[in-house]
C-alpha cells in the first residue's frame, strides 16, 4: 500500500485520552503515512501535544468557557460520583455543543485543509460526535472510529454489534461494571435499563451536534451516519484485558500502543537512590486528574499508617502538594513523594512489587505488561469497569473510594504483598500479553494499509451490520457457557412483559369502572359477591342511539 494521507482527531479530555490518539499518528507515521493531528480543547489544565511524530499539528481552542471544567470528578474525584445523574448528562451535553461551536469558529482553517490537503483517511474519537463533523469538513475520503476507553455498548448498536445486557455492562456504569460478567439479577434489571437509556442519550447528543454544525453546513450527513460508515473501530483495550462480549470484524482492540511513548528524564537523585537499594517498592499514582491536594486529614493518615505497617517496603508516591504536608511526610521514613514519576520505568523495575492506582486504562495496560499486581482504588467513569477487568483476572484488590481507611488500605497491601496468587496472576498476563499473536501496532498499520487501499467494507455485509441493531437490543445471540435464558434476559423480559400486561388490563378496567357511567357507549356496572369480597361479575350494557334499545338479556 502507498503511503496514505491521514488526518487523526483527539478530544483532551484527559492525558489518557491524548496519548492514545497520539499514539495512533505516531505509529501511522513510523509505517511511512503523512499524519495530521487535531486537538479539540476541552479540559483547560492539560498542555500536552498528543503526537510527537505527526507531521503538522492542528488546535483547535475552545472559544468560551466548558463546562467539562467543572465536573464534580474534577473538583473532588475522591468523593462519591455518579456518571448515572441527570445533571451529569446535561453537562456532558453543554460540553459537547461547545466544542461543535468551537469547531465552527475554525472552520476557515479546516476549509482551507479540507481543499488543500485531500485526507484518505480520518481518525476520530468517539466520546462524542464533533470529530466526525471535523472530519466531514476536512473531506476525509474514510473513516475510523477510536476509543480511549473501553467499547461502550452506544456505539456497538451504531455498528449493529449486540450487547448482551445479562452479562456486558456499560464500562461508564461506575460501580455496578464491578459485578461484570457475573451480573445478579436486580443488575441485570438496571443494565438493561441503562443501556436502553446510554443509546437513547447518544441518539440525542448527535442530533443536537448535528443541527449545530448544519447551522453552517445545512447538506451534513446526520453524524451518527458518518459514525456508522466508518471502516474499523480501534479500540484501547487488548483482546486479553477485556470482557467477553460479541464483535465484528471492524473492532481492533489495540490497547497497549502507546507502550514506550512515556518522556525519557533522567531521575532525581533521590528517586536514583531508592530505586538502587534492594528494598522492595510500591508505587502510588492516581493518574493526571486526581490531584493529591483533596488527600488531607484521615484520608492521608489511613494512606500513611497502612504504609506503615509494611515497614520493609518503601513506598513511592506521585503526590502534588507534599510541601504542605511536610511534617506528617517526615514522620514516615518509608515513604517518599514526587511530583512526577517515571511511572512505566518504576513499574518495570524488578524492585516494584505493586501499584496503587485509580486503574486509568493506560495505567492498569502499564501495570499489566509489567507483571505488577495492582490495589485499585477506581475513582471514575471507566476505571470501575477496568477494575472488574484486573480482578477477574485476579490482578488487583478492590477498595471503595469511599471506604478508604488504614485497615482497608492495609489489608489490600496485605493480600497483594504477602500472598503469592496476585503475583503469579500478573506474571502469567505479562508473559501472555508479549507472547499473543496480535500485536497493537502491528494490527493497526495492516488494517489501515488495507481501508487505505480498498476502503470500508461495502454492500451486503455492511448492510447486514446494519440489521444487527434490531438483534442487538433483542438478545437473539446464546453462548454455550450460559443458559439460553440467562443469556438473552428472558427472565427480564417475561415477567416485565407480564407486568406490563397486567397493568395495562388493570388501568382498562379501572378506568371502565370510573368513567363508564359518563361515556354515552358504554356502562358498566358492578356486582360484588359480599361472601368473598372478589369481583366476580362485570356486566357492560351498550347503547345504540336509539334510546329504546336494550341488550338481551337472559
Amino acid at each position: 500500500c502507498s503511503a496514505a494521507k491521514i488526518a487523526v482527531v483527539s478530544y483532551n479530555l484527559g492525558t489518557s485520552h491524548i496519548m492514545f490518539s497520539g499514539a495512533i499518528a505516531d505509529t501511522l507515521v513510523e509505517a511511512g503515512h503523512t499524519v495530521h493531528f487535531f486537538q479539540v480543547q476541552q479540559d483547560n489544565a492539560i498542555r500536552t501535544n498528543g503526537s510527537h511524530k505527526a507531521h503538522r499539528t492542528f488546535f483547535i481552542p475552545s472559544v468560551a468557557h466548558n463546562v467539562w471544567n467543572d465536573m464534580a470528578f474534577r473538583v473532588n474525584p475522591f468523593k462519591p460520583f455518579n456518571v448515572e445523574t441527570p445533571s451529569f448528562f446535561l453537562n456532558v451535553t453543554s460540553s459537547f455543543d461547545q466544542s461543535c461551536h468551537d469547531v465552527l469558529a475554525s472552520r476557515d482553517m479546516l476549509e482551507v485543509l479540507g481543499r488543500t490537503e485531500h485526507y484518505d483517511i480520518g481518525i476520530s474519537e468517539a466520546y462524542g460526535f464533533h470529530g466526525f463533523g471535523i472530519l466531514y469538513i476536512l473531506g476525509v475520503r474514510e473513516y475510523v472510529l477510536s476509543t480511549a476507553i473501553p467499547f461502550q455498548p452506544a456505539f456497538a448498536a451504531m455498528f449493529g454489534i449486540p450487547t448482551p445486557v445479562s452479562y456486558v455492562t456499560n464500562c461508564l456504569d461506575g460501580v455496578g461494571s464491578l459485578e461484570a460478567p457475573n451480573l445478579s439479577y436486580f443488575r441485570r434489571i438496571y443494565n438493561t435499563a441503562l443501556h436502553a437509556l446510554n443509546y437513547w442519550i447518544y441518539q440525542r447528543f448527535a442530533e443536537k451536534n448535528t443541527k449545530i454544525f448544519r447551522t453552517v453546513y445545512p447538506k451534513m450527513p446526520d453524524l451518527e451516519e458518518l459514525v456508522k460508515s466508518a471502516a474499523l473501530i480501534l479500540v484501547n483495550t487488548p483482546s486479553l484485558l477485556e470482557m467477553p462480549r460479541p464483535t465484528t470484524h471492524k473492532v481492533l482492540h489495540i490497547g497497549g500502543i502507546a507502550e514506550g511513548r512515556e518522556r525519557k528524564e533522567p531521575l532525581n537523585t533521590e528517586l536514583a537512590h531508592i530505586m538502587s537499594t534492594n528494598r522492595p517498592i510500591v508505587v502510588i499514582s492516581f493518574g493526571t486528574l486526581a490531584r493529591t491536594v483533596f488527600i488531607e486529614g484521615e484520608l492521608l493518615h489511613g494512606f500513611l499508617s497502612a504504609f506503615a505497617r509494611f515497614p520493609q517496603f518503601d513506598f513511592v508516591w506521585k503526590f502534588d502538594d507534599a510541601e504542605q504536608h511536610r511534617t506528617i511526610f517526615r514522620n514516615h521514613s518509608n515513604v517518599y513523594t514526587f511530583k512526577w514519576l517515571p511511572q512505566k520505568a518504576l513499574l518495570n523495575h524488578p524492585n516494584t512489587k505493586a501499584f496503587i492506582t485509580h486503574v486509568g486504562l493506560n495505567s492498569m495496560l502499564e501495570a499489566a505488561q509489567a507483571g505488577v499486581p495492582m490495589v485499585a482504588v477506581p475513582l471514575f467513569t471507566d476505571q470501575q469497569y477496568n477494575t472488574a477487568i484486573a480482578r477477574q483476572k485476579g490482578i488487583a484488590v478492590y477498595v471503595d473510594k469511599t471506604e478508604l481507611s488504614a485497615n482497608t488500605i492495609g489489608e489490600a497491601l496485605r493480600r497483594v504483598l504477602l500472598t503469592k496468587k496476585y503475583q503469579a496472576n500478573s506474571a502469567r498476563i505479562r508473559a501472555q500479553l508479549r507472547a499473543f499473536p496480535r500485536q497493537p501496532k502491528s494490527e493497526l498499520v495492516s488494517f489501515i494499509n488495507f481501508v487505505a487501499e480498498f476502503g470500508a467494507p461495502r454492500g451486503e455485509l455492511h448492510q447486514f451490520e446494519k440489521m444487527l441493531i434490531f438483534l442487538s437490543f433483542n438478545g437473539m445471540f446464546d453462548l454455550p457457557s450460559h443458559s439460553f435464558i440467562f443469556t438473552q434476559s428472558l427472565d427480564i423480559y417475561i415477567p416485565a412483559a407480564i407486568a406490563a400486561t397486567l397493568a395495562a388490563v388493570a388501568a382498562a378496567a379501572l378506568f371502565v369502572y370510573i368513567y363508564g357511567e359518563e361515556i354515552p357507549f358504554l356502562k358498566v356496572s358492578i356486582e360484588v359477591d359480599p361472601l368473598d369480597g372478589l369481583l366476580d361479575k362485570v356486566q357492560s350494557y351498550i347503547y345504540a342511539e336509539d334510546e329504546d334499545y336494550k341488550p338481551k338479556t337472559d
